[in-house]
């Protein structure tokens, strides 16, 4: 009778999963809903069940967030229920339109990483998906105010520590042997293809070194 009832479980949440993905297609990019699409499939994907789990809360936090005007005057205690982003901007969703949740929501947009110059505002989902923003399948809601303080954070350990990916030629050593450090991992990763040898270590902010990243 257990195998039945675990037999049984797997189409309903195949269903679920369908028609709760199907209800919230507008809030995602094409290319973004259809790479989703294809790993909730059982058929293509070892990690169906993640996708399929995850389009369904989804669909119920979008289902019961807020509307245009209904967290207004909270400032930075209003809750942000969704993240967008492309390259170096973020929208953070606080409320979704009234009618039909894309067309006029509202939440705080950062444009290519400068927090000096965000604001809240109205933000057009349809517009930014259309640009290829990508929903943030991974973002638990929060404060605007923890969002704020957050980035603060980070620019802060930005500006103490601006190169912490470090190419070394003797990794694992007490005195390692540094051969150059960069802003970003992906310049590390380039600088040690060119090398054609040494290893990437992350320096973290007591400006010790590590392979564990």
């Amino acid at each position: 009778m257990q195998a039945t009832a675990t037999q049984a479980s797997a189409p309903t949440l195949l269903s679920q999963g369908i028609a709760a993905g199907l209800s919230i297609r507008p809030f995602f990019n094409r290319s973004q809903f259809l790479a989703v699409a294809v790993a909730s499939d059982p058929k293509n994907s070892e990690e169906a069940e993640f996708f399929l789990r995850k389009l369904i809360d989804l669909a119920q936090q979008i289902d019961t967030m807020p509307k245009t005007y209904e967290q207004d005057g909270k400032g930075d205690e209003a809750i942000v229920h969704l993240h967008y982003f492309l390259g170096g901007s973020d929208w953070y969703i606080t409320e979704k339109d009234m009618d039909g949740g894309i067309e006029q929501a509202f939440g705080y947009a950062i444009l290519n990483g400068d927090d000096e110059c965000a604001e809240l505002g109205y933000i057009s989902i349809q517009e930014i998906t259309a640009y290829g923003a990508e929903l943030d399948l991974h973002f638990t809601p929060c404060t605007l105010g923890e969002i704020k303080a957050k980035r603060r954070q980070a620019d802060q350990a930005e500006a103490f520590n601006p190169n912490p990916w470090v190419l070394v030629n003797n990794p694992g050593q007490d005195d390692e042997d540094i051969v150059a450090d960069f802003p970003t991992f992906a310049e590390a990763v380039t600088a040690k293809k060119e090398a054609g040898e040494g290893d990437i270590m992350k320096r973290l902010d007591d400006g010790t070194l590590t392979t564990e990243f």
